[in-house]
């Protein structure tokens, strides 16, 4: 059972050392958490009904150890039974962090208690680099500036990659930010164009969205670089 669980997290993907993944790599360990039907041995919940903490109360000692009655061995082999298929589903949990987490973190959370002590451990981790690293994504993006006479068409593309990256980390721009921060960017030669381009939307009645932003920008680009080649 233990080895077709494990499946469920074969193909994870590693988080980086700089956590800039770990929104996207916990969505997915979530998904074949539930998958392989173990969620609860990650939920805490006030009732104490998850499965987070091992099973039941230990049998007490029989009463003559010499001579145990049948109920007393009964009791305490079931327990056993119990408490062994926990501990290898705990196991596969465990595993299934080991494989997505780096080395020296691993060596600092695998003596944790139980799964949820260890998955707990990771969030701390990573929560606190990922905020960084969106700060850091955010200025960028926001910095980027397109010179005159480089491809414009590369620039989108990389301020489209900046905004792809803040989604994957749950930070994604709203389609106004966004349309802001890409107008901005451009060189002066470009003014009269981007006038243009929100001019006929507004005209229209319609949002200038970032997709209908992006292909008027790149059409232009276009029609420039044949320009130019003429």
């Amino acid at each position: 059972m233990s080895v077709k669980l494990s499946e469920y997290y074969s193909k994870l993907p590693h988080i980086k050392a700089d956590g800039s993944n770990w929104p996207l790599v916990k969505e997915r360990f979530i998904f074949a958490t539930s998958a392989a039907g173990l969620a609860d041995h990650l939920d805490d919940d006030i009732l104490g009904l998850g499965k987070y903490k091992a099973p039941g109360t230990k049998p007490p000692a029989p009463v003559d150890p010499d001579k145990p009655t049948n109920d007393e061995v009964k009791a305490h082999q079931d327990y056993k039974k119990i408490l062994r298929e926990w501990e290898t589903l705990q196991s596969v949990l465990k595993q299934g962090m080991a494989s997505i987490v780096p080395d020296a973190l691993f060596l600092r959370i695998k003596d944790e208690d139980t799964a949820l002590d260890m998955w707990n451990a990771v969030q701390d981790e990573y929560q606190k680099k990922s905020r960084m690293v969106t700060v850091d994504l955010r200025r960028r993006l926001q910095d980027e500036r397109c010179r005159e006479g480089q491809d414009v068409k590369e620039h989108l593309n990389k301020l489209q990659s900046y905004r792809e990256d803040l989604s994957a980390m749950d930070a994604d721009l709203d389609d106004d930010d966004f349309v802001t921060i890409v107008l901005g960017s451009l060189p002066a030669s470009w003014e009269n164009y981007l006038t243009a381009l929100t001019t006929t939307t507004t005209t229209m009645g319609t949002d200038l969205t970032p997709e209908v932003m992006m292909q008027g920008i790149s059409g232009e680009a276009d029609r420039r670089a044949i320009r130019a080649k003429g």
